[in-house]
């Protein structure tokens, strides 16, 4: 490859110069930390890159995550794997289409990897990715896996709380939350597990301030389960005031990471709530108090 054709490259598809905490805020929780804190290094250093190579590429993937762009990926990958391991574009590519709804394709590239090279670095990329009940079983091997060789890996311990918790396993969450809160206790997604298993378990006093330190030291301050599950507990304590200004929080969370009035969340949101949803300016209905929410 030409240094013109590098450097034309590099320039069209290298847009952001950087983003602000706000837009990092919107994207996936992993990806908006990395945007926020390397974006700028990646991007400095796949300007210089030639041929281009990783900085490159990861500089096109945190930009295509923002726009939910896959094409911005495609074009990437086409301009790296010459110069890049394999193995490597498959998990940061599969990792980004995963967090940004190509789930198939996004597991595809990631049990590829793990197949290319089975190791704590590819375990953790596909396990991470794996969210949905069907996945569980492969969730909790690759994390057992990756505790054989470090059983002090929060990340692994995290994911077998999270699928010990979903499969109603409470005795066996405890044990490994137990690990996990000893090792990391100010980590806040082991804060938030720990709130979940609460939740689950009817402790909703606890959970609630569960819930709230990890709101407190997460990256995404207004995040939309954090603010649900927050409101859900003042629900469930009969705190009716409480659960309305939690609820508006949470309304406003989902507006600025782009839900609509009318998504599967919101309206199961509502449902659970019941008569706690009737609650805002009385001449204006819900749906009425909602909609201008949404426009603001």
């Amino acid at each position: 490859m030409n240094n013109y054709k590098t450097n034309f490259d590099v320039k069209y598809l290298i847009v952001y110069k950087k983003f602000s905490l706000r837009q990092t805020q919107l994207m996936p929780e992993d990806w908006g930390k990395v945007a926020w804190y390397h974006y700028p290094r990646f991007r400095k250093k796949a300007l210089k890159e030639n041929p281009p190579s990783f900085s490159f590429l990861m500089t096109c993937i945190i930009q295509a995550v923002y726009l939910k762009d896959k094409s911005l990926i495609d074009k990437a990958v086409e301009i790296v794997k010459a110069t890049m391991k394999e193995t490597d574009i498959l998990i940061f590519t599969g990792s980004a289409l995963c967090a940004i709804g190509y789930k198939d394709e996004g597991l595809t590239k990631l049990r590829e990897a793990v197949k290319q090279n089975p190791c704590i670095r590819t375990f953790f990329a596909l396990s991470n990715s794996l969210q949905d009940p069907e996945d569980f079983d492969e969730k909790s091997v690759l994390c057992r896996q990756i505790l054989k060789e470090n059983p002090n890996d929060i990340d692994a311990l995290r994911g077998l709380i999270f699928v010990s918790i979903n499969q109603n396993k409470f005795e066996e969450a405890k044990k490994y939350l137990n690990q996990a809160l000893q090792l990391s206790p100010k980590n806040y997604t082991i804060l938030e597990s720990h709130a979940e298993l609460l939740f689950r378990t009817g402790d909703f006093e606890s959970a609630l301030k569960q819930y709230k330190r990890a709101q407190k030291l997460s990256f995404k301050f207004r995040d939309v389960r954090i603010c649900q599950q927050i409101a859900y507990c003042y629900h469930n304590l009969g705190k009716s005031k409480e659960t309305q200004k939690a609820a508006i929080k949470m309304f406003n969370a989902a507006k600025q990471e782009g839900y609509s009035l009318d998504s599967p969340e919101i309206n199961g949101f509502l449902i659970k709530l019941g008569k706690d949803s009737d609650f805002l300016i009385p001449e204006k209905s819900i749906f009425q108090k909602l909609a201008d929410i949404f426009k603001k």
